[in-house]
């Protein structure tokens, strides 16, 4: 399958080939076979494990059978997780007799769908999943999981082994919106044999990475080659990038008390996207157009994925999301070759973190089928089952899996990405999707050339802090 061919079928939302037929199909079968039966127990508290198995397997007794004849209906982003979601799904029908329907949206829509059944009191869907910037977006419309978690085995939830920054990303004010099933972070992809015949080691710092893509660009020895692909579609695309680099410029930050360690990050939203260091982002933004292929102001999600599965660029900083597909031939032309590392940082590295939480519609109909769908899902026996199938570590045990360790080389980025990465990287407040859709639309007008980039920004500085300061949020100036 051709690069356009591939772009067009990601576009529409679907795989070109099931990943879950491909990647270690009788591994995985093997391993979801020990699910259903019980046989697995993935702890990272091994004086409990004993006592998980056996909750396990009462579990697992308890669904089978247990909704035959009934539907739990899910609402989503269509990602390329989306095979292996589908797979864990007809698990479940196959042990509970219950039907899992899955409508799937592209970003912008999965949001603004969500929100009108929100605002609707809908209940169509069972399950809403909801990005980590859409966190207190959610609050109203779903059930706090506190009470539910506490009628539940410790034992049997294992909550403690999601990871940190995904249990924190997945609450609001002590509230657990929703269970974390695939957690997602940003780190660098790179062609190592491409980087090998430039004589290239993969960027530590944000200068490197700038060098490195020029180096690579339609170079003698790789011409048909350019060094990078970018989000830099105005709006959400480009806006959620800004938040991706902000914080690795030192003293970089999106707001006045939004950074690392902050006791209250939305205390003062004074924006501060026409600082010296949100200028600086733009800046490179820009300085690494001449380094992507044509139409670059154009590039999106699915567009920066398909230039670096089929070997059009060299490297990309992107959401591990698409890091599975790699590992696919009918996917990837790069299987044997690519490599990952941290993100690239020009002072202390800190991970840009997002993914998709599973919460309990406060108004569906059918609470006890969510609860136990979202138990089922997120449990560690499914969860590896999950991942092997192409999805994603949800678990800190997970990443110590010696078979997922062998399957996915790159967990190893994770291992170090992973503990620094900050939950409120990208704003989780109800405006959240707003912000970023609003600084992406300015910074748009910054590499298209038809605003200055401080100009642009500055204009990013005042609409994004009036909306703020009509929402009750303290903002000390909306002007230099």
């Amino acid at each position: 399958m051709n690069s356009e061919s591939l772009r067009a079928a990601r576009i529409r939302g679907a795989s070109p080939t099931p990943l879950w037929r491909r990647i270690l199909a009788a591994a995985t079968l093997t391993a979801f076979t020990a699910v259903s039966a019980g046989a697995l127990a993935v702890s990272p508290q091994p004086a409990a494990a004993a006592d998980h198995a056996s909750l396990w397997q009462q579990f697992s007794s308890q669904l089978k059978n247990k909704y035959a004849g009934k539907q739990v209906r899910v609402i989503m982003i269509n990602d390329p997780f989306l095979p292996a979601f589908n797979k864990m799904s007809d698990a479940f029908s196959a042990l509970t007799g219950a039907k899992v329907s899955v409508d799937t949206f592209g970003y912008d829509a999965t949001y603004q769908k969500e929100v009108l059944a929100c605002g609707q009191n809908d209940k169509t869907y069972d399950i809403i999943v909801f990005d980590v910037p859409w966190t207190q977006k959610f609050v109203p419309c779903t059930d706090s999981l506190n009470p539910y978690v506490k009628k539940t085995e410790t034992a049997f939830l294992q909550y403690d082994d999601f990871f940190p920054v995904m249990r924190e990303a997945s609450q609001w004010e002590n509230q657990i919106v929703g269970f974390p099933f695939a957690p997602y972070f940003v780190l660098q992809s790179y062609n190592a044999k491409y980087y090998k015949t430039l004589g290239l080691s993969p960027a530590k710092t944000l200068d490197e990475f700038v060098s490195n893509a020029a180096a690579a660009t339609k170079n003698d020895k790789l011409p048909n080659v350019y060094g990078t692909s970018m989000n830099n579609q105005a709006g959400s695309a480009v806006g959620q990038a800004f938040f991706e680099y902000i914080y690795n410029f030192p003293g970089g930050k999106p707001f006045t008390s939004e950074y690392p360690g902050s006791a209250k990050p939305y205390s003062n939203m004074t924006p501060l996207f026409a600082s010296k260091q949100g200028l600086e982002v733009i800046e490179l933004f820009k300085k690494l157009l001449a380094s992507q292929p044509p139409g670059a102001l154009n590039s999106a999600w699915q567009s920066r994925q398909t230039a670096f599965a089929t070997g059009h660029v060299a490297a990309v900083n992107e959401w591990d999301v698409t890091t599975p597909s790699l590992s696919d031939p009918a996917q990837s032309t790069v299987v044997s070759d690519f490599a990952t590392a941290d993100f690239p940082t020009n002072g202390k590295l800190v991970t840009q973190v997002g993914g998709w939480t599973m919460g309990i519609n406060k108004y569906g109909t059918q609470k006890d089928i969510a609860w136990d769908f979202i138990k089922w899902f997120t449990s560690p026996e499914t969860a590896l089952a999950f991942s092997k199938a192409g999805g994603f570590p949800q678990r800190t045990s997970l990443l110590s899996n010696a078979d997922l360790n062998t399957q996915y080389p790159w967990y190893a980025s994770l291992k170090t990405s992973v503990p620094t990465a900050f939950a409120d990287c990208r704003p989780r407040i109800s405006q959240s999707f707003d912000i970023i859709n609003t600084l992406g639309t300015y910074i748009g007008k910054a590499l298209a050339g038809t605003m200055s980039t401080k100009d642009a920004m500055l204009g990013a500085d005042r609409e994004i802090g009036t909306m703020l300061k009509k929402a009750g949020y303290r903002v000390d100036s909306l002007t230099e």
